[in-house]
């Protein structure tokens, strides 16, 4: 894949590093543009790639302890929701990378690899069985979890994903692993969406400045304290 330089300051971007931005004129001004890199890696037809892949490092054979006082069921729906900024794909990510085996990540939408990619390598997940694919239909994500056979399935976000409670109830029945699914907010902070989403999921995790709080768990008495 070719490396593009983009100009911190007119955006301009070149092949090359030069010295200088020929189009500004502003010295030593250029970067590695990873986000153009990514945009076109999914935009080549890339469907689906490993952690491993897109980070760029040798896969670890060790899995992160992230979590281990939040607990769900093999069939569970986890629901996270927060603000913006909160930390809600970053608690998804840890959560799936804390699964010894197969996990898919569906990302939200086609091109947005470079903050997926830098959060990858800031949580320094390098996992060859850590999936990330971005799925456009229901065959998409059916497709990919035939291929992966996963142990645990991540959706970022259910409202861009546009799947419904009810499809993430019964794939979870039906494929027997848990589903994450990370869930927008209102104006007033709360969940987007009927209120039969939060209903339907057996835990429910609020983010809130880079803490997560358990608001909702069928599976433990564990609930209002931070994880």
């Amino acid at each position: 894949m070719e490396t593009l330089f983009r100009c911190a300051k007119c955006a301009a971007v070149y092949p090359l590093d030069p010295r200088w931005c020929p189009s500004c004129g502003t010295f030593r001004s250029c970067y590695v543009d990873w986000e153009r890199q990514a945009d076109r890696q999914w935009g080549a037809g890339t469907k689906s790639a490993s952690a491993e892949e897109l980070v760029g490092t040798v896969s670890r054979s060790f899995v992160s302890p992230a979590y281990p006082t939040m607990k769900c069921g093999p069939r569970s729906v986890v629901g996270v929701f927060g603000a913006p900024g909160s930390g809600k794909s970053t608690f998804a990510t840890k959560w799936a990378d804390a699964i010894l085996g197969p996990v898919c990540y569906f990302a939200q939408e086609e091109g947005h690899g470079d903050a997926l990619i830098q959060r990858l390598k800031r949580l320094e997940i390098c996992r060859a069985d850590f999936h990330v694919a971005y799925a456009a239909t229901i065959d998409d994500i059916n497709a990919e979890v035939s291929a992966r056979a996963p142990l645990a399935v991540v959706f970022d976000s259910l409202s861009v994903m546009t799947l419904g409670v009810r499809d993430l109830q019964r794939a979870a029945d039906r494929e027997n692993f848990p589903i994450m699914v990370t869930l927008q907010v209102t104006k007033s902070g709360a969940a987007a969406g009927s209120a039969s989403i939060l209903h339907g999921c057996d835990v429910v995790i609020e983010c809130a400045g880079m803490k997560w709080a358990c608001r909702k768990n069928r599976f433990s008495g564990l609930v209002g304290g931070d994880i």
